[in-house]
């Protein structure tokens, strides 16, 4: 079930548009991926678009009208593009998103190696009094809306490479009022579209192997195997199976990228790695260590030493020997912006009144202790 809104901004635009006769005019189809929405309800007209990270198609639209009360405002994603799902479909009049879909999510995937990608067309219709004379469209949506029922031939037909129906003249597609349900049959000519059966096997040689090629068990042919070399190991291509391996690293490009994991064959995702900003790796879930973290836990582990939390946090410790009246004490290393507190232990039976940081003496680098007792004494400092 889909659920359509106007934006509170939206409708603010449109009122204006009417009130002082501007004209409303949609800019961009926007299309995202939303973690955890909720399709069966009705989106928040206050919200605004999804981050930029959920965004995965923008296209500029083609409008006409269905009537006068009523305009569309349709794209078409190809088979080129992909792969990515989609839930949330936004339309934007220059920088104000002006209504909002949500649907079910499906996926859009595209053409690669011998895999044909699937085709979506996305239409949103506004149902407004007078659109035409509000968004500035004259144009009708029938002359453009896209049919595709005569677009495959016809079982049996000598196809061309536009896929014309036998003895008939066509430049584009088939003729209108034939029946076309699919591509056409096996054993069919088809210039330029598809090879003959066994062409690949008998093309494809160990004089000229195609990496990428498979034969009819779906395994790699024997040609692929001996070109796929590590002198020529076709950087990028990653082979469909449960353990694949990735040679010795594995690269993600874009501006923010990631990687998902759908635990338990999920069809949402239940954890996401992503670099959200440069040199910042964020983690969408739990994360837990199994095992010592290092990194950002620099640090001394001696009698008087210290370790550096990542959040800031500093924390020293160390033992002072008893010397008769004051003495400075130095930190192993100086806290960059404040010594927030020290705190001193001392033996057992020993007055803890009879030795003191004197007052006013904490700094970011130490104190001056001060004792009457003739034993040590331990110290920890917290800072950052």
């Amino acid at each position: 079930m889909s659920n359509t809104i106007f934006t509170d901004a939206g409708r603010a635009l449109i009122a204006s548009c009417l009130a002082e006769k501007k004209t409303l005019n949609v800019t961009e189809l926007v299309f995202a991926d939303v973690p955890n929405l909720d399709t069966d309800s009705p989106p928040n007209p206050a919200a605004g678009l999804p981050a930029a990270s959920q965004i995965v198609h923008r296209a500029a639209p083609q409008a006409g009208l269905l009537n006068e009360t009523t305009a569309v405002f349709a794209t078409v994603i190809d088979a080129d593009t992909g792969d990515f799902h989609i839930n949330y479909m936004g339309v934007l009049a220059g920088s104000t998103l002006v209504a909002v879909c949500v649907m079910p999510r499906h996926l859009k995937f595209k053409t690669s190696e011998f895999k044909t990608g699937n085709s979506l067309v996305k239409n949103f219709a506004f149902q407004i009094k007078n659109v035409g004379e509000l968004t500035g469209i004259t144009v009708p949506a029938e002359t453009w809306m896209w049919n595709f029922e005569d677009r495959f031939a016809l079982i049996d037909h000598n196809h061309d490479d536009r896929y014309a129906v036998k003895s008939h003249a066509h430049t584009e597609y088939a003729a209108k009022n034939h029946t076309h349900t699919g591509y056409a049959a096996a054993g069919h000519n088809h210039d330029d579209k598809y090879e003959p059966k066994g062409a690949v096997s008998t093309h494809n040689g160990t004089a000229n192997p195609h990496p990428g090629m498979f034969d009819a068990a779906g395994t790699a042919t024997s040609a692929v195997s001996a070109h796929n070399t590590s002198q020529n190991p076709h950087e990028g291509v990653l082979l469909k199976r449960t353990n694949p391996t990735v040679g010795t690293g594995l690269k993600i490009d874009g501006t923010t990228p990631y990687i998902d994991f759908h635990f338990g064959n999920s069809q949402e995702r239940t954890l996401r790695l992503i670099e959200s900003t440069e040199g910042t790796l964020t983690v969408g879930g739990s994360l837990h260590i199994n095992g010592t973290l290092t990194g950002g836990f620099n640090g001394s582990v001696a009698t008087n030493g210290y370790t550096k939390l990542p959040n800031g946090l500093i924390i020293q410790w160390g033992v002072i020997a008893y010397t008769a009246g004051s003495q400075p004490v130095t930190f192993p290393v100086a806290f960059p912006t404040k010594a927030a507190v020290v705190t001193l232990g001392c033996s057992a039976g020993d007055s803890p009144t009879a030795r003191y940081i004197e007052e006013g003496t904490l700094t970011k680098s130490g104190f001056t202790y001060k004792s009457g007792k003739h034993s040590g004494t331990y110290w920890i400092a917290v800072g950052y």
